[in-house]
């Protein structure tokens, strides 16, 4: 079959292939160089078989297993496949694997200690005080426990346990807790780092440090 018919023939046919394109440009090349149309023709011939078996249209065969590398490439450097010989996206060279998402920590628990000094005369009605707010504490979400200690005839520790420090906010926020009021006459000090939160409307004693929250 001589280069012209081939290309006849090629746009005859309903399979393409880019053995029409080498074979128009091999008809103008000098008779020196029209020998190698011959494996043209062969390439056009294998087009056309394989579109014959596939409804019309050429397919490039897949990727079989053994074709196929641990890290999902073809062996051959072709485009990257799975065992399926379905294309994925290759690996970059030194890629790192993606993270996992960090786990929600849960939330640490609090405790709030306050400090007292409170006059003789007082005390009944400073321990009537926050024994009502125990009740209250009682029915708020995350309250874990209360203890009010008499550390000698004049200083008591308050110390509330809460689930977080959040859920100690929505009780010391609450309507009810800000109504509460110890008596006058009694004196807090300045709550240590990592003690909590100091007691609204109630006077300092010994301000060596600032006075804010810390916890």
């Amino acid at each position: 079959m001589s280069a012209q018919t081939a290309v006849m023939h090629a746009s005859t046919s309903s399979a393409a292939c880019i053995c029409h394109v080498r074979q128009r440009r091999a008809t103008v090349r000098p008779e020196s160089q029209r020998r190698q149309v011959r494996g043209v023709d062969v390439c056009h011939q294998i087009c056309v078989a394989m579109a014959q078996t596939n409804g019309g249209q050429p397919q490039a065969p897949s990727a079989k297993a053994s074709d196929v590398n641990s890290n999902g490439a073809r062996q051959n450097g072709s485009t990257p496949a799975n065992q399926d010989g379905q294309a994925i996206a290759p690996k970059l060279p030194g890629e790192a694997p993606p993270k996992a998402k960090p786990k929600s920590q849960p939330a640490k628990g609090f405790n709030n200690v306050n400090k007292f000094i409170v006059p003789e005369d007082k005390v009944p009605e400073f321990e009537d005080a926050w024994h009502q707010r125990e009740e209250v504490m009682q029915q708020s979400a995350g309250f874990l426990g209360f203890s009010l200690e008499r550390k000698d005839d004049s200083d008591f520790v308050a110390t509330s346990k809460w689930a977080s420090i959040p859920e100690w906010e929505a009780y010391s926020l609450s309507e009810i807790a800000r109504r509460s009021h110890l008596p006058w006459g009694v004196y807090q000090y300045v709550p240590a780092k990592g003690e909590g939160f100091p007691e609204d409307f109630i006077p300092f004693i010994k301000m060596d440090n600032f006075v804010n929250a810390k916890y």
